[in-house]
């Protein structure tokens, strides 16, 4: 090869790098400018990081949510706080302490005359089970 022929090859090789990484930045940007959430959120945050790329990605998250949605299939003992096994809609089986939250957004609060208790949002939802324990 010529050297002409290595320069013109070099200068090409610089102007698809350029061009890349300036396509790179836009749309970088255009994210940024669609979740502006996306950039106060940093990695030392662990779970909640993925509970927010969870509600802009689920289907789920607005979901409506009755007692007859809920099947109860376990009640996990604890001195302090419990847990609870179930599902919502048929969906993945789920283990949930006490005062956490499901994918669902459904906040377990525990257990009072054979129902448990669960939050969406502001509304409360008493599922009753048949489990002794």
């Amino acid at each position: 090869m010529k050297k002409k022929d290595i320069t013109f090859l070099t200068i090409v090789l610089f102007m698809w790098l350029a061009a890349g990484i300036s396509l790179g930045k836009m749309i970088i940007d255009i994210v940024k400018i669609h979740f502006t959430g996306l950039e106060e959120i940093q990695i030392s945050q662990g779970i909640k990081n993925k509970k927010f790329l969870f509600n802009i990605f689920s289907e789920k998250r607005n979901l409506i949510i009755s007692p007859a949605d809920i099947k109860i299939i376990g009640i996990l003992a604890g001195i302090e706080n419990g847990a609870i096994v179930f599902t919502v809609k048929n969906g993945p089986v789920q283990i949930v302490k006490n005062g956490e939250t499901s994918s669902e957004g459904l906040r377990f609060k525990g257990f009072k005359n054979k129902k448990a208790i669960f939050f969406s949002g502001n509304k409360k939802i008493e599922v009753l089970h048949k489990l002794d324990f």
